[in-house]
């Protein structure tokens, strides 16, 4: 599982219960909620395929998001709340039977920070086991470990989707290789791109610094509710643009999708 992410108390019996249900199951993934309550699309992918990778990069997956072809990326065609074999199981919660991760063997080292889950996730099904999703649910709060605005998630995202694209497809015909490549290399050079734009305006002034906005978080007491029951109100609330702050006496702080402040702080308490 991911550092940045909660679990509600029941997650882990539920997946391991589900694991020992379905004996072809390889690798399971569950709903990850956001700090807004709303289902994370990477919940439940697809196989980037060189044509799946192509969709997503023109804007095609998010235009028809429940598109079988285009859409296919997310599976936004799948229902939220029943399981559902996937391809790829993200690696912010991943539970892997023992047995396929002896087969089909660790992680790969050539991938760092991202593309590794997807590699793990296609090796387990060539080895001839099924990927899951399990409507249960986390909090994760996505993109904490590398800040998308900079150089290294840049460099780092794209250079995962080239090696995972080397490793599987490698002897593909030319005719589909350059336009693949073509376009993630343009995309990771528009991405730089709007990148260096924004720190340049940035440090003309254009920009005032940033700040934890705390008018929209609503602050939850672990040491009253159970992280279920707030996962589940802040689900049923996802439409009213809020956010989710968690806080108990053991740490005495609190923790929102941002950064960890003392409760003097917040003003709440």
């Amino acid at each position: 599982m991911s550092a940045f992410g909660r679990e509600s108390e029941h997650v882990l019996k539920d997946a391991v219960s589900f694991m020992r249900s379905h004996p072809d199951a390889g690798a399971l993934g569950v709903r990850m909620l956001g700090a807004n309550g709303k289902p994370a699309p990477e919940s439940r992918r697809g196989l980037p395929s060189p044509m799946v990778a192509f969709y997503k990069m023109m804007g095609l997956c998010s235009r028809f998001p429940q598109h079988r072809s285009f859409g296919h990326y997310y599976m936004g065609y799948l229902p939220w709340d029943k399981p559902a074999k996937i391809e790829v199981v993200s690696g912010a919660f991943c539970m892997i039977r023992r047995e396929a991760l002896l087969k089909v063997g660790l992680l790969d080292e050539d991938f760092f920070m991202y593309g590794e889950d997807i590699d793990l996730s296609y090796r387990i099904l060539k080895g001839g086991y099924q990927n899951y999703y399990l409507p249960v649910d986390i909090l994760h709060y996505k993109g904490e470990s590398t800040q998308k605005s900079s150089f290294r998630y840049v460099h780092v995202f794209y250079e995962a989707m080239l090696i995972f694209f080397r490793k599987h497809y490698s002897g593909m015909s030319h005719l589909l290789s350059v336009p693949i490549k073509f376009a993630i290399y343009a995309r990771a050079s528009v991405a730089f791109t709007q990148m260096m734009t924004a720190r340049i305006r940035k440090s003309l002034g254009f920009f005032s610094p940033s700040h934890v906005d705390l008018s929209n978080q609503v602050l939850f007491d672990a040491d009253e509710m159970s992280y279920e029951e707030m996962l589940h109100q802040l689900a049923q609330r996802s439409d009213e643009n809020i956010k989710l702050a968690t806080y108990t006496k053991d740490i005495g702080k609190v923790i929102t999708d941002r950064e960890v402040m003392d409760k003097d702080e917040f003003g709440y308490l």
